[in-house]
């Protein structure tokens, strides 16, 4: 699906926030530069693909922490952090997104229902999950070796502290790769998303 600069200048306008203009990273401060070759350049996932994949979580999202790998300039981030989140959490490997992302985040102070909020200038492949059972948000951020390497890195910290992980593949594009994770499971799908989940899910949903 092209990219859809008027609908997204839109969304930030009426968000107060500011994720539209697509960003190159090579010019930016990378955490490791090596892994830029398997990184896509920063665009802000569609506002419909947010709103749609907020809508299909079925969560009580007290229980749960937020993460988005790759969070970019923090649009997804503003957007979660509406809801009651224990926390939402923003990682990515460029510095200057994420202080877009911590100034977004300012912009909507005054809806936001999540008091724990954090952006980290960390690789995606050297952060681990919150010990919390997780909504992860993944949209085409990344791709082949660094998307194996999250996956792996999420199994680990499921073996080590079973609890349920549901997961929002963005703009599937290597939809495989999920699927190679023993004990995933699709839980919803569309041509815009695949929502996966580990671990066992609780009774208690919206």
């Amino acid at each position: 699906m092209a990219y859809d600069y008027y609908s997204s200048a839109f969304y930030d306008l009426r968000h107060g926030i500011r994720t539209t203009d697509i960003e190159p990273l090579s010019t930016l401060e990378l955490t490791r530069p090596e892994n830029l070759e398997h990184a896509n350049p920063y665009s802000p996932s569609e506002p419909e693909d947010i709103r749609s994949v907020f809508r299909e979580l079925e969560l009580d999202f007290r229980n749960y922490c937020f993460v988005d790998y790759g969070c970019g300039k923090g649009r997804v981030l503003a957007e979660a952090a509406r809801y009651p989140f224990k926390s939402v959490i923003g990682i990515d490997f460029a510095r200057e997104l994420c202080d877009a992302s911590r100034a977004n985040l300012e912009r909507v102070r005054s809806a936001r229902r999540c008091r724990a909020l954090q952006v980290l200038h960390v690789d995606a492949t050297e952060f681990d999950l919150p010990p919390d059972p997780c909504v992860v948000y993944i949209y085409n951020s990344f791709r082949g070796p660094v998307l194996s390497a999250v996956l792996d890195r999420i199994q680990i910290s499921m073996a080590l502290l079973p609890r349920h992980v549901r997961i929002a593949y963005v703009t599937p594009m290597l939809p495989e790769q999920f699927l190679q994770v023993p004990g995933i499971r699709v839980f919803k799908s569309d041509r815009r998303y695949v929502i996966y989940d580990l671990g066992a899910a609780p009774a208690d949903r919206l």
